[in-house]
């Protein structure tokens, strides 16, 4: 099937190569054993092109994913903390969470984590 010309068999092959960590001729010698015509080096590239895309597209929206957990999950324990020590320990080791408390910006980041 092909939709955009591109060919969602090579794509899936390709993809698989990628992930694999073949390249091209790696590629071609197995397609070879099943009898399978070999894949054009530039039309390889052009595919690899896309994948690469994608996979990179994707690792960045992962990596922003984890970091706004990390933060809200890091918020909750400061939370936490602050509710279980003494204040005046919290203001040592916590200087700026007061000013994080007071201006609402714990409230903003929590909404926005879950929104």
């Amino acid at each position: 099937m092909m939709e955009n010309n591109v060919s969602h068999i090579n794509m899936a092959v390709i993809r698989g190569a990628v992930h694999a960590g073949t390249g091209n001729t790696a590629l071609n010698k197995i397609l070879a054993c099943g009898n399978v015509p070999s894949i054009f080096n530039d039309l390889y590239k052009r595919y690899e092109k896309m994948v690469g895309e994608a996979i990179e597209k994707e690792a960045k929206a992962s990596c922003k994913r984890a970091a706004i957990l990390q933060r809200d999950l890091v918020i909750k324990n400061i939370e936490k903390l602050s509710d279980e020590l003494p204040q005046e320990i919290v203001s040592d080791i916590y200087p700026h969470y007061i000013d994080l408390k007071a201006s609402r910006l714990l409230v903003m980041v929590q909404d926005f984590v879950q929104g």
